[in-house]
């Protein structure tokens, strides 16, 4: 099969051009060609090079060939250059050569031109694989150099002979520092000795291991690698080098960690809540019936015991509380105020009472940190990060509270990465203690976890602290160093203004004047409690088991009723239910709600279903006298 030349002749006899062409024909060349014989001809044929080969004469009238070579050069053009001339001596051979022409031949020996040809078309290939691979080398070394991921290459024994950029920036290794080194100068504590002999084993099979790596940086800090390590082969299948491609996936398993933390606290959230609600029903009667025997002529013992059990089932509250604040099932009471106003207030029982060898101090700038927020969640919160605080300082130190206010941008280099765009009041506490050892800090915030010694703390504090945290769609951060101490970083969403905070003032207990109370409660011994209440606070009490009795009784007789006072969570019938048929009966009895908990959206529904009020367990018979004094009033 013929191959197509495309030709360009600087010639400027006529017939030698058509000589010249026949002879690449015998030779087994079809070609198609062009004869010029001035520099302009020339040049401009150049500007739009589309030729596989020029054939110059070297003598022209008014032109030459190695003038033509000069101007040819000047383009870096990839096409051999060969001169066809008659009065070529070997001086002027030579000098042409020197000059670049990739060959001659004399017109009197033109047999000569189709192997010319034919070779100088193969060096012309073999130059285009030669450009061609060191451009893909070029390629390949700019791409490792430039590679979002760490490369290793090794020899077959393991030392390390490369090492691209990303690999220095990830682990702070240089490639001098490394070069002859096993990577093991990076090995950590997660990969066991017989995970490392199996991944030996693989590559040097000649197969592609794949896994991950906590790996240690130059600087002793830990990091996650995803690694792909294969053998590299020469022509002949032997393996001569080993391959690593690393990726840093030390954030994406901070993500995952924390995915699996959150799954993990809203699980033993969901089972405190449960477990809340039944304590709550038992210290509902505990703390009710203490409150009525201390209201009874007593012994001066009995009134000590009375009082006793008092604190101690107010104790116990507490404790649901802080359960509940944690599963995020507390009720907030939310209200606009001055997160800085809180904590002056609150500076000023602090300074009193923790120790003298503690420095206080609080940095809050000339802003405004207005939250919408329960103000008494906020207290507990502090006064919580404030206790285990002062605990990490036995032998005294300087605590320091910060206040600022932050605005979040998407593209913010110092942005937190877990909180959203937005204005934020960011709250800082920062210890100089004993800090907390990494291993502990993702297990911080589970209930009944402490790092405290036994007796010293219930381990329900953090977990109170992120509930309350969450439960106002905040965020929480915590850095710690062993032997320098702890900084706990919160945001909270920020108010474009601020209000203070409502002193609160103790009051007496209102009695009634006999109005008749429906109690509606399936627990016995809570519903005994409550009517045993409402007599102790001149109401009359009616009571029903469950919501469908309450139902029956009211369809009967709901103008005797001046109020009903329903639990929440009952079988067959629960409160909201019982409400719902009261409403489609058109049964209009002031309606309050007994529950450990009921969220904020569900507060909002049942208020538009005609709720006038809610109490929540474990119940205090001062609570239950301003509710239904108050209810009684409103309703």
């Amino acid at each position: 099969m013929s191959t197509t030349l495309r030709l360009l002749i600087l010639e400027d006899e006529p017939l030698d051009a058509e000589l010249v062409v026949h002879m690449l024909e015998e030779a087994g060349y079809r070609c198609q060609w062009e004869r010029v014989e001035t520099e302009e001809t020339f040049l401009n044929r150049l500007n739009e090079p589309t030729y596989d080969l020029v054939l110059a004469d070297y003598r022209l009238p008014a032109f030459d060939g190695l003038t033509a070579l000069k101007l040819f050069n000047k383009r870096s053009l990839n096409i051999p250059y060969i001169i066809v001339s008659g009065t070529l001596g070997e001086e002027l051979a030579i000098e042409s050569l020197k000059a670049g022409a990739t060959d001659y031949v004399l017109k009197q020996r033109l047999e000569r031109l189709g192997p010319v040809v034919q070779r100088a078309l193969r060096e012309k290939e073999e130059q285009e694989r030669r450009r061609q691979a060191e451009d893909d080398l070029r390629k390949l070394s700019q791409a490792v150099k430039q590679s979002p991921a760490s490369i290793v290459i090794t020899d077959r024994d393991g030392a390390i002979e490369y090492v691209n950029p990303k690999f220095t920036e990830v682990t702070g290794y240089t490639l001098d520092e490394v070069v002859g080194e096993n990577p093991r100068v990076l090995k950590g504590d997660h990969t066991t000795a017989e995970e490392y002999e199996r991944l030996w084993q693989t590559i040097t099979a000649g197969n592609e291991w794949r896994g991950e790596f906590h790996n240690k940086r130059k600087d002793g800090t830990f990091f996650w690698e995803s690694a792909s390590i294969s053998a590299i082969k020469n022509a002949e299948g032997v393996i001569t080098h080993f391959l690593a491609v690393k990726e840093d996936i030390t954030e994406r398993k901070r993500i995952e960690e924390q995915a699996r933390q959150q799954e993990r606290l809203a699980s033993i959230g969901q089972l405190a809540a449960g477990i809340a609600h039944d304590f709550n029903n038992i210290l509902a009667v505990i703390s009710l019936y203490s409150d009525l025997l201390a209201g009874q002529a007593l012994s001066a013992d009995g009134r000590r015991q009375a009082q006793v059990i008092s604190q101690q089932s107010k104790r116990a509250a507490d404790l649901i509380q802080q359960i509940l604040d944690f599963s995020r099932r507390a009720v907030l009471e939310r209200a606009s105020m001055e997160m800085s106003y809180l904590i002056k207030e609150l500076m000023k029982m602090w300074q009193r009472t923790l120790p003298d060898n503690i420095r206080l101090s609080f940095d809050y700038g000339s802003d405004t940190y207005g939250l919408y927020a329960d103000s008494t969640r906020m207290q507990q919160m502090l006064m919580n990060l404030i206790i285990n605080a002062r605990d990490a300082m036995p032998d005294g130190g300087e605590l320091k509270i910060g206040l600022e206010r932050r605005r979040i941008e998407e593209c913010s280099d110092d942005a937190p990465l877990s909180v959203p765009v937005g204005e934020w009041v960011r709250l800082t506490v920062t210890d100089t203690g004993v800090g907390i050892e990494p291993a502990l800090i993702p297990h911080l915030y589970e209930p009944f976890f402490t790092t405290k010694s036994p007796g010293k703390g219930t381990g329900l504090g953090l977990a109170q602290i992120y509930g309350i945290v969450k439960q106002h769609e905040g965020h929480i951060e915590v850095e710690s160093i062993v032997g320098q101490g702890t900084t706990f970083t919160i945001y909270l969403p920020a108010l474009s203004g601020s209000t203070g905070l409502e002193n609160r003032i103790e009051t007496e207990t209102i009695l009634g004047n006999q109005e008749t109370i429906l109690v509606v409660e399936d627990n016995e011994t809570t519903r005994q409690a409550l009517l045993d209440s409402l007599d102790v606070l001149n109401y009359e009490g009616v009571a029903a088991a469950n919501g469908r009795e309450a139902l029956e009784i009211l369809v009967k007789r709901s103008d005797e009723f001046a109020l009903i006072l329903c639990d929440q969570s009952m079988p067959e019938m629960s409160g909201e239910a019982l409400l719902a048929t009261l409403n489609e009966q058109k049964i209009a009895v002031p309606f309050v709600l007994v529950s450990s908990y009921v969220p904020e959206a569900d507060m909002i529904r049942l208020r538009k279903m005609g709720m006038v009020n809610w109490l929540s367990k474990p119940l205090k018979l001062q609570a239950l006298s301003d509710m239904l004094a108050e209810s009684l009033r409103n309703g």
